[in-house]
């Protein structure tokens, strides 16, 4: 008898290769569906859980998500996302030599101050005795006086401005600007990342 023998080349018998095996009952096919968000620029970079691989890809969207950012809106807001703390944008300050060339000017004032308040509080002395003893133009004059050292008083209280040369003054505006514009933008930006 010939050819129907153990397997032959065209026998009928139970197949060995992988044609006929049965794939079990835990099968899910080889396609898996990728999410996407909202954002065509994070591609697959999605927040997701529920399987086993949820920590890395989250570690691995946050990533991907601050590299976005930094690069779309600026390195402020990508700082804050990354090290996770609001980032405070530091005032504009003068510089050491502005602020000592001040210190002496307001030395320099402080002296002045001083010396006019005591020659002040002499004249008044001085108008004083002339009213107690009659002089008619005493008073108007004692009266001017009190004046001139109320408003000495008040200008005192005051703290002295720093003066500026121009450069130093178009310096100082633009740090103010670049300040001012920086802390908007951030404000902005923060809520362009919360909705993305």
């Amino acid at each position: 008898m010939t050819g129907r023998g153990r397997g032959g080349a065209g026998g009928r018998g139970r197949g060995r290769g992988p044609r006929n095996r049965s794939r079990g009952q835990n099968y899910t096919g080889s396609t898996r569906t990728t999410k996407k968000g909202l954002s065509a620029a994070l591609g697959i970079n999605v927040f997701d859980y529920g399987h086993k691989a949820a920590a890395d890809e989250m570690r691995t969207s946050w990533e991907k998500l601050v590299e976005y950012v930094g690069t779309t809106y600026g390195p402020d807001i990508s700082n804050e996302l990354q090290n996770r703390q609001e980032v405070v944008i530091p005032q504009p300050f003068h510089s050491l030599a502005i602020m000592t060339r001040h210190a002496h000017r307001v030395t320099m004032i402080e002296t002045a101050r001083t010396n006019l308040a005591q020659a002040r509080e002499a004249q008044r002395t001085m108008l004083q005795q002339a009213v107690d003893d009659g002089e008619l133009e005493a008073p108007m004059r004692l009266a001017l006086l009190e004046n001139e050292i109320a408003e000495a008083a008040f200008e005192a209280a005051e703290d002295v401005p720093i003066q500026l040369t121009d450069s130093e003054k178009s310096e100082n505006s633009n740090k103010w600007r670049t300040y001012r514009e920086r802390t908007t933008l951030l404000t902005k930006h923060r809520g362009q990342a919360f909705s993305l």
